[in-house]
């Protein structure tokens, strides 16, 4: 896994610091992931946890297919397994956050796997770049509250929200 995390192009500001405290949390269980190999091989990964300040949320920290295997299906099959882990463990609704700038993943994301959007706030990871956290709800009950508890939060992580 260490290898394959290496092998993406993420722009992060710390990205060797990222893939060794992703390793750790791994292997600690605070981070789960679901692999897709072919001959042996990773071809795609989906790594996530539940969200450290809304109990009941899923994050989805990173997802990535290897270019010759996108457009099969791989990566809704991967964000399908990690929605029916959170099923399976009571939680109400996932988030992921993208890049604004790559149109592809959050088109993705937003079209492919039914994630709405939340809000464009800047900065996440840098400070020149704005990100576009997506949401996705697994039941209809007191939606509005579940909104309004993730607004308040990241706003008050973040500040105010576009």
């Amino acid at each position: 896994m260490r290898k394959f995390l290496q092998k993406q192009n993420l722009d992060y500001p710390d990205f060797q610091g990222w893939v060794l405290q992703t390793m750790d949390e791994l292997t600690l269980q605070i981070k789960l992931s679901y692999v897709a190999l072919k001959k042996s091989q990773m071809v795609g990964a989906i790594v996530f946890q539940r969200h450290f300040e809304i109990e009941w949320l899923l994050e989805i920290k990173n997802v990535f297919v290897k270019e010759k295997h996108r457009n099969h299906g791989l990566g809704r099959i991967l964000f399908a397994l990690a929605e029916c882990a959170a099923k399976t463990n009571g939680l109400k609704g996932a988030v992921y956050d993208c890049p604004e700038k790559n149109r592809r993943l959050h088109d993705f994301v937003y079209y492919e796997c039914n994630f709405r959007n939340f809000c464009i706030r800047l900065p996440l990871y840098k400070k020149d770049k704005s990100d576009i956290v997506l949401v996705k709800f697994f039941c209809n009950e007191r939606l509005d509250s579940y909104k309004e508890q993730i607004n308040t939060i990241f706003q008050n992580k973040y500040g105010k929200l576009i």
